[in-house]
């Protein structure tokens, strides 16, 4: 599932990601979701907003991030 977020912040949401996520990193911030369904997901990526635009400003070097309800 993909996102854009209000400042263009383009985001990839999903339980797992295959071998394709370096590709698909280099256009979104990519966030795996633990222990949650997809809108309880989308929350928890609203709280930790600063660390999803800290990882977007990063370019094509971003890395994934792991977010869980913890």
């Amino acid at each position: 599932m993909g996102l854009l977020l209000k400042d263009g912040v383009n985001v990839a949401v999903s339980r797992n990601f295959g071998p394709n996520i370096k590709r698909i990193q280099k256009k979104f911030v990519c966030v795996r979701i633990v222990g949650l369904d997809i809108a309880e997901g989308i929350k928890v990526i609203q709280k930790n907003i600063d660390s999803v635009r800290k990882e977007w400003e990063r370019g094509e070097e971003r890395k994934h991030l792991t977010l869980s309800c913890a």
